[in-house]
């Protein structure tokens, strides 16, 4: 007999769990959440970053890469003019130059037509070309080369050693371009790579030195409005579609470092001048530089993309730079935006030596930042390496947390960190633990990477920033060898079970945490009720959640690794992964027991419902089982509640 009732008390039996059925597959596959894009530096190529893809352990875990359809190639200078100087400017005749406009060709991203993002013919930004559509396969790692020259017929070579990509003689090659345009190249990229894995929503960008710049222009850089100029989807605040920046001795503040290899004023250095020898007139120069000389006999002025100013007071002395047209729009008189704060607002006696990213054009808070800062660069000077405030930027400061990373939260160390390191500047793309070590996964719900569910993924154990904030892994004891690594998953439908499996490292003891409710704070490091532990030599651990009626939604789960218990090289600790699942089902139950406050929700449950819940005020509450529907002692309901218990067996909502 059917039957509804409400009188009889009932022990209840609350905890109930089913366990996982996940089992790994013999072969071991598993996704990564977000794939990554590397950015070479000035006057490099993918081939920068060839002791990382090329290594077996990087290629155990994410994936081979394939140098061609991996490679994102663009040309951020295809047609570059600018004003530029007459043979005349010689050293004889060195106060006499005389300049000229260019007609033949356009310095201007959107080419002479101004035609916005049409890969035009006349665009300085170019990445479509008749032996090169940037069609890329899927995979976890990527890389762009800016090491890109056009032959008379419009097709491309690749990564010359020996021929210039510049598209004139007094030109910068496409991988010395200037940072407006590198910025733009970017957003390119990405695009490439998000089309290449459907379901990714988001990358994790490494630029080492100008490669920093290059991905922070794509992500700072606004129009007048405020509103992001590079952006992805501008219209969304986290269109940038990055979950973290990592930069490895990037000039954030500027360089200075060396002076003009060659003399631009000497013809016969003109070959030398391109791909073979670097080019210290290049745009990219330009735009690096903190100040620039006005003259033996007067003062430096701020380095107009880095601290702002207007381009016509780029000096000219020596007849430095191929072009002064920072904002790369035609022309050479625009007051351009800088990236840094005004020094002297900070009460510093230079423009240039301001610490921190201008107020007025801030970086996004929404993503991680962490900065790989060389005490020993030699090109880039530590301080600046990285965005700061207080202190001097160099490591004893930062250790004792005089000088705190910029974007700032509110919490030392949470939105932006550091990595240090001692290593040459040309050594630091090479640094494969390192690099491993940038890429780790969030520390909070806040960074938590998107998985799917009903696949596999793979996370690695990693010693985190050298500094960590106290809350940032579950003994709150900011250690940053303990390695807690958030992830979500949204429900579209709604589910009745939630099973995670987990494999993880071997060799570390550690703690899976699934959370039940998905209203887990932005900044929260407290365990789940529902976990497992394990030690060293673990097999697959698996936590089921309670049936339940889980409705659409984004959920977490945290994977915990505690590197103190490794017996092993911490800097190689990421070289065994850890995969993961998570399995919802949705499956009508026949059993539903249902305790806590409910607020608006609709119940389909086989066969039982037991409730001694209360509901809350004003919400719309339906129950639906095929056999009975019991309302227990407790069971509650408040003011301008709406509840309907109906035996109707399981209902499609």
């Amino acid at each position: 007999m059917k039957y509804l009732t409400n009188l009889i008390p009932q022990l209840i039996v609350v905890l109930f769990f089913v366990f996982s059925s996940i089992v790994h597959p013999q072969a071991q596959v598993a996704e990564c959440p977000y794939p990554v894009l590397f950015m070479h530096g000035w006057t490099g190529s993918n081939l920068s970053w060839e002791d990382w893809y090329t290594s077996a352990d990087v290629n155990a875990i994410w994936g081979s890469f394939d140098t061609d359809d991996h490679v994102f190639w663009a040309m951020p200078n295809a047609e570059d003019t600018h004003v530029y100087y007459e043979d005349c400017c010689t050293f004889l005749c060195l106060f006499q130059c005389t300049y000229i406009d260019d007609d033949l060709r356009n310095d201007n991203i959107n080419g002479s037509d101004g035609v916005w993002s049409n890969n035009g013919t006349d665009d300085d930004v170019q990445w479509v070309f008749p032996n090169e559509d940037n069609t890329l396969l899927p995979g976890c790692t990527y890389a762009y080369s800016f090491n890109v020259g056009k032959d008379d017929d419009g097709t491309i070579f690749k990564n010359s050693s020996f021929s210039s990509t510049a598209p004139c003689d007094d030109c910068s090659d496409n991988n010395e371009s200037a940072a407006y345009k590198q910025g733009y190249a970017v957003k390119r990229a990405i695009e490439a790579v998000l089309a290449a894995n459907p379901g990714k929503e988001k990358v994790v960008l490494v630029g080492h030195s100008m490669g920093g710049m290059a991905g922070r222009e794509y992500i700072q850089r606004t129009d007048a409005n405020g509103n992001p100029t590079w952006w992805i989807d501008p219209s969304s605040p986290d269109g940038h579609k990055v979950a973290k920046f990592a930069t490895l001795g990037s000039p954030l503040k500027g360089s200075n470092t060396a002076g003009n290899i060659f003399s631009m004023t000497d013809p016969d250095q003109a070959e030398k001048k391109m791909n073979d020898l670097p080019d210290l007139y290049s745009e990219a120069i330009r735009d690096i530089r903190y100040s620039i000389e006005e003259g033996s006999f007067a003062d430096d002025v701020p380095g107009t993309y880095m601290y702002g100013g207007t381009e016509s007071d780029i000096p000219t002395f020596g007849g430095m730079y191929h072009s002064h047209d920072v904002n790369c729009d035609g022309d050479d008189d625009d007051v351009i935006m800088g990236l840094n704060i005004d020094g002297t607002t900070q009460g510093y006696a230079e423009v240039w030596d301001g610490t921190t990213y201008n107020p007025a054009m801030p970086l996004p808070a929404n993503l991680k930042y962490t900065y790989y800062v060389s005490d020993g660069d030699g090109v880039v000077d530590e301080k600046r390496q990285w965005l700061y405030l207080g202190g001097n930027g160099e490591v004893n400061d930062f250790s004792s947390e005089v000088s705190i990373a910029q974007p700032f939260d509110g919490v030392n160390n949470r939105l932006s960190d550091r990595v240090n390191s001692s290593l040459f500047h040309t050594s630091q793309n090479n640094d494969v633990n390192g690099i491993a070590r940038l890429l780790d996964e969030g520390d909070y719900p806040f960074f938590a990477y998107e998985v799917d569910t009903s696949a596999w993924f793979f996370g690695t154990v990693q010693q985190r920033a050298d500094l960590v904030p106290m809350d940032s892994e579950m003994t709150n004891s900011g250690d940053p060898l303990v390695d807690g690594d958030w992830y979500f998953y949204e429900l579209a439908d709604t589910v009745y079970q939630i099973d995670v499996g987990v494999i993880p490292h071997s060799a570390v003891h550690g703690r899976l945490d699934v959370y039940k409710d998905p209203n887990v704070p932005s900044y929260d490091n407290d365990n789940s009720m529902y976990s497992t532990t394990w030690s060293s030599s673990a097999i697959q651990q698996n936590v089921s959640l309670p049936v339940d009626m889980y409705l659409p939604g984004i959920y977490y789960i945290r994977i915990t690794h505690d590197i103190n218990t490794y017996t092993g090289n911490i800097d190689e600790v990421w070289k065994t992964p850890y995969t993961f699942k998570i399995n919802a089902t949705d499956q009508c139950p026949d059993y539903l027991y249902i305790s806590d406050l409910q607020d608006d929700a609709i119940y389909n449950i086989g066969q039982v419902i037991d409730s001694d819940a209360t509901l809350s005020l004003n919400s719309n509450i339906e129950y639906h089982a095929g056999d009975t529907i019991s309302l227990l002692n407790g069971f509650e309901t408040k003011s301008g509640v709406e509840f309907l218990a109906k035996i109707s067996g399981c209902i499609n909502y």
